[in-house]
């Protein structure tokens, strides 16, 4: 049996780079036009610019709906955004989203398919979805020492604080949404070791053999939380400690 093709999603600087690597080095195609490697991810993103275009796209449907209290960045940082919910399928309507799906088996990631990813199923195969979930302090610090390595890519918007962690809740809250019984949880934590890859690859089928780089995952942070961050982290906690999909059985 093929591998799964695969989609990762999650809050950014959770880990997805690192998962989707995995998949690239086992084969999975990631797409054409490539993000380049940068300080703060050496190893690469493994996103298509032109799929990260179509999902800014669809995230025009919910760009004036924060979530909260968080604000609202500019298009070109949509992917670090806080929105109240996902996209509807209807989004995706009329747009060549089709001719950006990669042959099989393929690996797409882009934290914004937390919200766009209902308007991507009519025109993808049976995928499994991967999310990576990091806990949420240690975003906050990943966020805002990528800030302080790269301050071109965070020109006009400073991530703070409060913004990345309604951001954190909304990504996980929209996923929730439209997650079901083959949608794969996964730490961060556990993907740096054996146990995380060995899930991944039990619900994919791929042989994921890739190296791991814990020196490049520096953030340790762990404090207090707001109440309702601190549930959703639990409820996630408990999703990724759940025996993974079985492969062959997605959608």
């Amino acid at each position: 049996m093929r591998p799964s093709d695969v989609i990762v999603t999650g809050a950014p600087r959770s880990g997805t780079s690192l998962v989707a690597g995995l998949f690239v080095a086992a084969g999975h195609h990631p797409g054409v036009r490539m993000i380049p490697a940068t300080p703060s991810n050496p190893a690469g993103f493994h996103e298509d610019l032109d799929v990260n275009a179509a999902n800014d796209d669809l995230l025009d449907e919910v760009a004036d709906e924060p979530w909260g209290e968080a604000e609202r960045p500019p298009r070109s940082l949509r992917w670090v955004g806080a929105f109240a919910r996902p996209v509807t399928p209807a989004a995706g309507e009329g747009r060549a989203l089709g001719a950006l799906v990669p042959p099989s088996p393929f690996v797409l990631k882009d934290p914004r398919f937390a919200y766009t990813l209902p308007a991507w199923r009519p025109v993808l195969p049976p995928v499994r979805v991967v999310v990576v979930v990091r806990h949420p302090s240690e975003v906050v610090a990943s966020l805002a020492s990528m800030a302080e390595r790269e301050p071109e890519t965070f020109a006009g918007f400073l991530p703070r604080e409060a913004h990345v962690l309604a951001m954190w809740e909304a990504v996980h809250r929209a996923v929730l949404s439209w997650a079901d019984e083959d949608t794969l949880f996964v730490g961060h934590e556990d993907v740096l070791g054996d146990r995380g890859r060995a899930r991944l690859a039990q619900a994919t089928g791929a042989a994921l053999e890739g190296g791991v780089r814990p020196e490049l995952h520096r953030e340790r942070v762990r404090s207090g939380l707001p109440r309702s961050t601190e549930d959703l982290l639990a409820e996630l906690e408990r999703r990724c400690g759940a025996p993974p999909p079985t492969e062959g059985t997605d959608r």
